[in-house]
C-alpha cells in the first residue's frame, strides 16, 4: 500500500477506471429518470398535465428543503463528536491526505459516535459535509483498514452521491404521496362500481398502487450501485483493495455477532439482494479482491 504519511497525488485513473466511472454515472442517471418518469406518470394519472406540473413543484421545495437542512443540526441529533486534531492526530492526518487526493477542495467535519452496530457514513454537499465513524471503528480496525472505510466515505463525497441519494428520496417520497391518492381514487371508484355501472380505469389505479414498490425497489438499485462504486474508488485512493476487503469482512462478523446477542436462538436472515440498500458483502469482497490479485499481477 502507498504510503499515508507523505503527500501523494491520486494516482491516475486509467481507461479503464474511466470507463468503470461513466458507466456507474450512466447507471445512476437511468435509475433517476425511471424514478421521474414514474412520478411523473402518477402526477398524470391522477390530475394530467396539472398533476405533472404539482409533482415538479413538490419535487423542487422538497429537494430545497432536504438540501440546505444543515448538517450540524444531524449530527447534534445523533450525538456526534468531531474529532480534534489533540484527540487522535494521526487519524485526522491521514483523513486530510486521502481527501487532498479524492481532490476535495474542503475537509469534511471527522466525527465519531457510539453505535450498537459498526457503523461510518458520510452526509453533506458542498462545504458542509462529515464523515461519521462509531468507536467501534476506531477501536476494532488497523491503520490500513480504517483508510479504506474512510476513503470509501470520501468518495461518495467527491462522487456527490449524497445528492443522488437525497434526489432518490424525495422522487420516492413523492411517488408514494401520489400512490396514496391512487388508493383513495381506488377505494371512492369501487363505491361508485358497488352502487352505479360507472367504468373506472383499474389499470391506471394498479399502477399507482404499484408505483411505491416500484420506486423502492429503484431508490435500493441506486443506493447498490453507488456503494458499489465507492468501493473501487476507495481501492483508487488508498492503493489497497485487500484493506477495504479485510474491514468489510469484519464489520461483516461484528453485525452477526450484535444480531446474535440481540436474537440468542434465531438464525441470521440474510435479504435478497433486490430488497438491500448495499450489494452482499461476499461480493463486495470478491470484487475487491480480484482487483488487489489484477494489481498484484500488473506490479
Amino acid at each position: 500500500m502507498a504510503s499515508l504519511t507523505d503527500p501523494v497525488m491520486p494516482p491516475s485513473a486509467g481507461a479503464e477506471q474511466a470507463r468503470r466511472r461513466r458507466r456507474s454515472r450512466l447507471h445512476s442517471a437511468l435509475l433517476l429518470s425511471a424514478m421521474a418518469g414514474l412520478l411523473a406518470l402518477c402526477g398524470w394519472l391522477v390530475a394530467g398535465w396539472r398533476g405533472v406540473s404539482w409533482s415538479v413543484l413538490g419535487g423542487a421545495v422538497a429537494f430545497g428543503f432536504v438540501a440546505r437542512t444543515p448538517v450540524d443540526l444531524f449530527l447534534a441529533g445523533m450525538g456526534a463528536h468531531v474529532l480534534s486534531p489533540e484527540e487522535a492526530p494521526g487519524l485526522l492526518a491521514m483523513f486530510a491526505l486521502l481527501c487532498r487526493r479524492a481532490g476535495l477542495e474542503r475537509l469534511p467535519l471527522l466525527c465519531h459516535v457510539d453505535a450498537r452496530l459498526p457503523l461510518a457514513f458520510s452526509i453533506g454537499r458542498n462545504d458542509d459535509t462529515a464523515v461519521v465513524i462509531d468507536d467501534s471503528l476506531l477501536i476494532g480496525l488497523d491503520r490500513s483498514e480504517l483508510a479504506g472505510i474512510l476513503a470509501h466515505e470520501i468518495a461518495h463525497l467527491r462522487s456527490g452521491d449524497i445528492v443522488l441519494k437525497q434526489i432518490g428520496f424525495v422522487l420516492g417520497w413523492l411517488t408514494r404521496v401520489m400512490s396514496q391518492l391512487g388508493v383513495m381514487l381506488l377505494v371512492f371508484g369501487l363505491l361508485l362500481r358497488a352502487f352505479a355501472a360507472v367504468r373506472w380505469p383499474l389499470l391506471a389505479l394498479l399502477v399507482l398502487t404499484l408505483a411505491p414498490i416500484v420506486v423502492q425497489l429503484l431508490q435500493l438499485a441506486l443506493s447498490r450501485g453507488r456503494e458499489a462504486e465507492a468501493d473501487l474508488a476507495a481501492a483508487d485512493l488508498t492503493g489497497d483493495p485487500e484493506a477495504l476487503a479485510a474491514a468489510l469482512q469484519k464489520l461483516r462478523q461484528w453485525q452477526e455477532r450484535g444480531l446474535r446477542r440481540v436474537f440468542p436462538t434465531g438464525r441470521v436472515l440474510h435479504l435478497p439482494t433486490l430488497l438491500n440498500d448495499h450489494p452482499p458483502t461476499e461480493e463486495r469482497i470478491r470484487r475487491l479482491r480480484r482487483l488487489a490479485a489484477r494489481d498484484a499481477g500488473i506490479r
